[in-house]
């Protein structure tokens, strides 16, 4: 019939296609237990949704980064690099860390 619908698509549109995973009942404590969806490949599954709380506190944490880091990048340029062990050293990896890891999130986070 014309403007049916079936109950596959009402579950579709309420989960946006993400339902990674099947939450079931446990007999013996009566709580949810979480088991993973073993019918979507691996690859979907790492998938980081950009709207987890997680995610948008590293996003806060990667943009004061990239403000302050500019500062940072400039004061190395007007004097030296930073010695080995120093506390610039260490900051100067730290940043480096920080882009790596998000220009690595880049290719995983769900937009």
């Amino acid at each position: 019939m014309f403007g049916e619908l079936k109950k596959n698509v009402i579950d579709d549109s309420f989960t946006l296609g993400n339902d990674f995973t099947i939450p079931t009942k446990d007999d013996n404590e009566g709580k949810l237990k979480v088991v993973p969806d073993l019918n979507k490949p691996i690859l979907e599954q790492i998938i980081i949704s950009n709207e987890s709380i997680v995610y948008q506190v590293w996003f806060n944490i990667y943009v004061f980064c990239c403000l302050f880091s500019s500062y940072f990048y400039a004061y190395i340029a007007a004097f030296e690099l930073p010695q080995p062990g120093s506390f610039l050293f260490i900051l100067d990896n730290v940043f480096e860390g920080i882009f790596y890891t998000s220009f690595f999130l880049c290719f995983i986070v769900d937009y």
